[in-house]
């Protein structure tokens, strides 16, 4: 699974209040070049983890985290969302 792919199947499972406000970052990741495109999911899911989580952590705190971490974070995040939706069918 791309990050792309990693990132659609997420904000797909969100509420929709949450989805309305991840729409620009996934639309800068889909838009983002081959070479930025680790940068921007990286992007993506740091924004994604502070509407989640407000207050939490600071941005300049999670920015040090590798794009590793936040891949490994997102597919962890994906993976609950879905035992979620199959829990409420």
């Amino acid at each position: 699974m791309t990050e792309i792919e990693l990132a659609s199947s997420i904000v797909k499972l969100l509420p929709q209040d949450y989805q309305e406000c991840m729409i620009f970052a996934l639309a800068s990741l889909k838009n983002s070049e081959q070479q930025d495109a680790k940068y921007r999911f990286k992007q993506f899911t740091i924004i994604l983890h502070l509407n989640l989580y407000p207050g939490t952590k600071e941005y300049s705190d999670m920015s040090g985290k590798s794009f590793s971490y936040w891949l490994d974070w997102g597919t962890n995040l994906l993976a609950k969302l879905q035992r979620k939706q199959a829990v409420s069918a």
